[in-house]
């Protein structure tokens, strides 16, 4: 784990980890203990909350409820706005941290 997203790759792997974190379906109960032993194996905290934010915030579960709802442009551009806020908090982590 630390080869592939350790602290030495933060800047592909909190852009990659929205979109492994888009298709899961992340509740706090569950999420919490999936972060801690990710960190725990040399992760680095902004792809973690990354990570979170992208599965938490736009769902694929979340985002067909939404198109159902609302046009595709809104449901779309509602994705990216999550996908953007996720990458920005994971890198302002990031910086802060390391």
């Amino acid at each position: 784990m630390v080869k592939v997203a350790g602290l030495g790759q933060l800047f592909l792997y909190t852009l990659c980890s929205n979109y492994i974190g888009y298709p899961c379906i992340q509740r706090a109960g569950t999420i919490t203990p999936i972060s801690a032993a990710l960190v725990g194996k040399g992760m680095g905290l902004g792809t973690v909350l990354a990570l979170i934010i992208g599965g938490a915030g736009a769902s694929i579960p979340e985002l067909t409820i939404l198109g159902s709802m609302f046009k595709k442009k809104l449901v779309l551009a509602f994705a990216i706005n999550v996908f953007i806020v996720a990458v920005v908090a994971g890198y302002l982590i990031d910086w802060l941290v390391y």
